[in-house]
């Protein structure tokens, strides 16, 4: 018996380390164009997604070019909002347009819970791209319950070895 439950425990702790969160991509917008001759246009996009539930979320975007380009797009704010409620995005990787005519922008929203409902997220920003594929890619990443689930059977099984352990 005590070698099955030290089995049970060995085999949940493993699935659960090798089960990882995924995620859903909420939105890939690209192809922004510059009408105005190098002046820069400016845009404003959003993507509506439900949350059926509560979870923990995390986001993360990156401005995006064709290949061997680099983008030449200005990302200038990212935010999920939710009833009234605007959680502003951290730029993690900034380009000085003052002094660059391209480069790679990354934005991110840490770890935190977020409330079932209705969300949006929404980017603004400027771009100077005069061809397709210059944009951006964000996305919010949200675990999968599967997950959650392998984790507490892993507990369960530890915790019953450990008591198991004591009984004897």
């Amino acid at each position: 018996m005590k070698q099955l439950l030290c089995s049970l425990a060995f085999s949940a702790a493993w699935a659960a380390g090798a089960a990882q969160a995924g995620t859903v991509q909420l939105t890939t917008l690209t192809g922004l164009i510059d009408g105005t001759g190098g002046k820069g246009t400016t845009f404003s996009l959003s993507k509506a997604f439900t949350l059926s539930e509560e979870t923990w979320g995390s986001g993360s975007l990156i401005t995006l070019a064709p290949v061997g380009e680099l983008p030449v797009v200005d990302i200038q704010s990212v935010l999920l909002t939710h009833a009234g409620v605007a959680i502003s995005w951290n730029e993690l990787v900034a380009v000085n347009w003052n002094f660059a005519d391209a480069g790679v922008e990354q934005w991110a929203m840490p770890m935190q819970r977020l409330a079932a409902g209705d969300w949006l997220l929404q980017v603004a920003g400027v771009s100077y791209a005069v061809k397709n594929g210059n944009g951006f890619d964000a996305s919010v990443e949200l675990p999968e319950p599967q997950s959650a689930a392998l984790a507490v059977l892993a507990l369960l099984g530890a915790t019953g070895v450990t008591l198991r352990r004591r009984a004897f």
